[in-house]
């Protein structure tokens, strides 16, 4: 069989290629004649060539495990779900915020139902406008997704768009979720650090006002309390608040709780009186409390008296009372279980 040399066949020599590689080299911008001979430019377009590919095969798995890569109504599954977290976790690894960005973006079309996406997407970017940007397609999207607001709101004070950060806020707490207590707080912390103070209470006893459980208006009562005992510097106003949630809903065990927070930190010399008054309204029949809330209670008023207590008497005192109340619950459960 007869031979034919590669010339013949009209594939260029090496030396033909190296012209051609040097007239390509002198069209790069940043390639100049300081930056090194064709063979340096073939050898750092080799090496960039074998990144890449190592990059791409790095990839591969995630790559593999998405099924979709379309917006559809129906949900993902939690698989395709994590398979988008951890592709996403690696990408953000590589440091590359060109292919981050893009790798969101593809993820946000086949995601666009799940709000974490978008929540991620907007903590990611480091320019709040550009935050604010991406999470208001969010919202155009996704009607009814507070936490996403929540998050753009906070994302519009950072860009100091007060008054789109107030409007998401009183949107969220009157259209998307009325009484949603993560809403709430989150609009009265945004009004305190506005300096709106009076707009602060207005918020929590609106929510007070609003709230049907007994367990929202405790929470909201505590918080409401909290930030006149700290913030207004008010504690008989704070005091008023946890009394009046109280008298309706004595069997709440937070609002004792709270109600002990307020009268731990009082630096009078009635502190250790109004706590035990406190105790002794609390740990009686009347106010109906749960026995295993009652334990609770008793457990933090012998810590308060052992780290606090003027005398060894009131600590032994307390303890006695202690031993007494286990002593007649026992007493009631036989009772009872006879």
């Amino acid at each position: 069989a007869q031979t034919t040399e590669p010339d013949d066949l009209g594939v260029p020599g090496r030396e033909e290629v190296l012209e051609l590689v040097g007239d390509l080299a002198a069209a790069v911008d940043d390639w100049g004649p300081d930056c090194g001979t064709c063979d340096d430019f073939l050898c750092a377009c080799g090496a960039e060539n074998n990144l890449a590919r190592k990059r791409d095969k790095a990839r591969a798995p995630y790559e593999l495990r998405l099924r979709r890569a379309y917006y559809h109504v129906k949900p993902l599954d939690e698989g395709q779900l994590a398979a988008w977290r951890a592709y996403l976790d690696f990408e953000e690894r590589q440091g590359d915020a060109a292919r981050t960005r893009a790798l969101y973006e593809r993820c946000l079309v086949v995601c666009a139902n799940y709000p974490e996406f978008w929540c991620r997407y907007a903590t990611w970017l480091d320019d709040p406008a550009e935050a604010a940007a991406a999470l208001e397609r969010g919202a155009a999207f996704l009607k009814q997704a507070p936490d996403l607001r929540l998050l753009l709101a906070l994302f519009h004070e950072a860009a100091g768009r007060v008054d789109a950060a107030r409007d998401v806020y009183e949107d969220v707490c009157e259209r998307v979720a009325p009484g949603l207590l993560e809403a709430v707080v989150a609009f009265a912390q945004f009004e305190r650090r506005c300096g709106n103070l009076e707009d602060v209470v207005a918020i929590y006893r609106d929510a007070l006002a609003r709230a049907t459980s007994a367990t929202v208006k405790a929470f909201v009562a505590a918080h409401l309390a909290r930030f006149q005992h700290t913030v207004l510097r008010d504690a008989n106003a704070a005091r008023c608040t946890l009394e009046a949630a109280i008298r309706a809903n004595p069997a709440t065990r937070d609002l004792w709780v709270a109600y002990y927070t307020l009268e731990a930190q009082a630096d009078d010399g009635h502190a250790m009186d109004r706590v035990a008054l406190l105790f002794k309204h609390a740990l009686g029949d009347d106010a109906g409390l749960a026995r295993s809330d009652q334990a609770t209670l008793w457990e933090l008023y012998l810590h308060h008296v052992e780290d606090l207590g003027p005398s060894v008497d009131q600590v032994l005192q307390v303890r006695d009372d202690h031993d007494a109340w286990k002593r007649k619950k026992k007493a009631g459960a036989r009772a009872a279980a006879n």
